[in-house]
């Protein structure tokens, strides 16, 4: 086949044949198996043979199992959690081939049409940079063609519009001229000629002579150098090695003391810890600490930042992918400043996770998060109940992480990031409870005419979650309490439902692979702990009509239905605000109020002058002011505390 495409005869050739793509082109057989080709690619292929299969396609022969192989390799191609060593690898490629025919690199007569510095490579290597950045999340950027790449790009706005347009401009314009140079004899060449073959290119273009041709390129070269340019700026300044001088760089950089930050960079450069033992983990250390040193250094804290990184990099695994990510986006290691220096849990859980912060190179992530049912939409994935599991985590782990980013970097109000919070939550409460009801109804079945319903009070009720908020949850079922489910094993109502809730409630809380969710607290219910864990809605209703104590009613005007149809949470809304309105014991409120707040303070005292919440004046004296005037009143019933006020 190779030889009917190329060989010459009296007629001349069909088309020139490139085999160097297969698989370990050196000592691989021309044809091989799918499954060879496969087992290569998971195992031994080379970061830019992923930029290669953005522009694969079955061309011919059996097109359908080409197609089949290219769906297979997708994994390879296109990962969520980016690999940015194959970024720097794909820059040093470039890097290389500028090296290597430097006699090209220089615009003018001569310049190597593809190779050149701002030629076709460089406008085909920024398109696929960024098609490998973010395809992973978004398939309509894996598109084939360089042109059709950089419109998706500037679609989705990851690349600005006018300057894609340019490089659409210069790509057309330079394969043009291509074509015009290689007309010239039939030869395989990117190369402008010299002399007066160039006048004849000009001429094949429709122009004067050579310096026309080189004034219309020049431009177009210039900006596409440009723009790759900005892609892969030049290395600054390494940090020294030597102590005097790493001690002068860093008090330059923003660090007082520079000795703690000499000691901990010192160490991490020894390889003592296992994330920097490889070869390829400290040379991506060097490539980053400059830029990393630089920003910690204008972060408010970067003393604290720098010793909280080094707990981090004390526990990571792997610390290669994590300082390339910082190395490809200068502007993340700001954000990582800010993150070390005001928020330790975020950095806890980037130790845990650290795939956590390639979440960041996406610009949405500090937007708002999305509303509940999009969110539910998200987290319900996951072949079997263990997956769903782990991918809630795994979604909310994200979403929680891009939030308390949020707040840490002033991107958006505390309040709305609280809503969001909130609405995460939700989400994951609704997703899991629905997996867990249909694997626990795979053995007990459904209680006919029943079903459970999930109550949130306190912060979760009001719709606004911090970062540690736990949920403070009660279950509910409706239907005859002395019913009996209908499956393999039946259990009666009251010990079904108490067992689901408790399936839910480890659903929510215990740790998988993945780590923890959220903590559960459950004891809100009626009778508190030693009451059962899931109670009727009857007997829920007849307990705040009758026994509940004032703060339970005051516990209860943040109580809100997050999980249930919509006929089983209106009746329980029907019943909370009954029973806030009135239909409960009459007892001095006010006076209860002030016994609750007094014995509250004597036995959890503010922690400090900045204690937002327990201080006088501080946050639980506003809700206890705000419950307060609702029981007494009626008014204002609403969980949200600041809906509630406007009221």
């Amino acid at each position: 086949m190779v030889e009917i495409l190329q060989a010459r005869d009296g007629d001349g050739y069909v088309l020139r044949v490139d085999l160097r793509l297969r698989p370990s082109p050196e000592v691989t057989p021309i044809a091989l198996s799918v499954d060879a080709a496969l087992s290569y690619y998971e195992s031994l292929a080379l970061p830019w043979e992923r930029a290669a299969f953005i522009r694969a396609r079955a061309a011919a022969g059996d097109i359908a199992l080409g197609t089949r192989f290219l769906e297979a390799v997708k994994p390879f191609v296109w990962r969520r959690a980016l690999d940015f060593g194959a970024i720097g690898e794909i820059r040093g490629i470039s890097r290389r081939i500028r090296d290597h025919h430097a006699r090209g690199q220089a615009f003018g007569p001569g310049f190597d049409l593809k190779r050149g510095r701002g030629g076709i490579r460089e406008v085909e290597f920024f398109a696929q940079i960024h098609q490998l950045i973010h395809g992973g999340r978004d398939p309509a950027l894996r598109v084939p063609a360089t042109r059709d790449a950089l419109g998706a790009l500037a679609a989705a706005g990851w690349v600005d519009a006018a300057e894609a347009a340019a490089l659409v401009r210069a790509y057309t314009l330079f394969r043009t001229i291509e074509h015009r140079v290689q007309m010239i004899d039939d030869r395989q060449t990117h190369h402008l000629p010299t002399g007066a073959a160039l006048d004849g290119v000009a001429k094949l273009h429709g122009l004067e002579d050579a310096n026309a041709l080189l004034d219309l390129l020049r431009p177009h070269v210039l900006a596409t150098a440009a723009s790759y340019d900005a892609l892969d700026p030049e290395d600054g300044d390494a940090l020294s090695f030597d102590r005097d001088h790493l001690l002068a760089q860093l008090s330059q950089a923003g660090f007082g003391d520079g000795d703690v930050a000499t000691q901990r960079i010192e160490q991490w450069r020894s390889g003592t810890y296992p994330a920097l033992r490889s070869p390829a983990a400290r040379s991506a250390l060097e490539a980053v600490l400059p830029g990393l040193v630089a920003a910690l250094g204008k972060a408010p804290d970067p003393q604290g930042a720098i010793v909280r990184l080094d707990r981090m990099l004390a526990r990571l695994s792997s610390a290669v992918n994590f300082f390339r990510l910082l190395e490809a986006r200068p502007a993340l290691a700001r954000l990582l400043g800010l993150i070390l220096s005001h928020a330790e849990t975020l950095a806890e859980e980037l130790a845990r996770r650290p795939e956590l912060f390639d979440g960041l190179i996406d610009a949405t992530a500090l937007d708002p998060v999305a509303d509940t049912a999009t969110l539910a939409c998200e987290m319900a994935a996951g072949a079997d109940y263990q997956a769903r599991l782990d991918h809630v985590r795994r979604v909310v782990g994200e979403k929680r992480f891009a939030l308390g980013t949020q707040i840490v970097s002033g991107a958006s109000d505390p309040l709305a990031v609280s809503a969001g919070y909130a609405r995460v939550a939700e989400a994951a409460i609704g997703v899991l409870a629905e997996a867990t009801i249909t694997e626990f109804s795979g053995s007990h079945g459904t209680v006919p005419g029943s079903e459970l319903i999930i109550l949130a009070l306190g912060r979760m009720g009001g719709g606004a979650l911090t970062h540690a908020s736990d949920l403070d949850l009660i279950y509910l079922f409706t239907g005859d309490h002395l019913a009996e489910s209908d499956g393999p094993k039946p259990l009666g109502a009251v010990l079904y439902y108490n067992r689901l809730a408790q399936r839910i409630s480890a659903a929510l809380s215990v740790p998988t692979a993945l780590g923890p969710l959220y903590e559960i607290d459950t004891r809100l219910r009626p009778s508190g702990t030693q009451g059962p864990l899931s109670v009727s809605l009857e007997g829920f209703a007849r307990y705040q009509r009758e026994s509940a104590w004032t703060w339970e009613h005051m516990a209860l005007a943040r109580a809100r239905p997050v999980f249930g149809s919509p006929a089983a949470r209106a009746a329980v809304d029907t019943v909370i605000g009954d029973v806030l309105r009135g239909d409960r014991p009459v007892r001095n409120v006010v006076a209860d109020a002030i016994a609750m707040r007094a014995e509250m303070a004597a036995h959890k005292p503010p922690l400090g002058p900045l204690d937002a919440k327990l201080l006088p004046g501080g946050l639980v004296d506003l809700e206890f002011a705000v419950h307060m005037m609702q029981l007494e009143t009626g008014l204002g019933l609403d969980p949200n505390l600041r809906v509630a006020s406007r009221r």
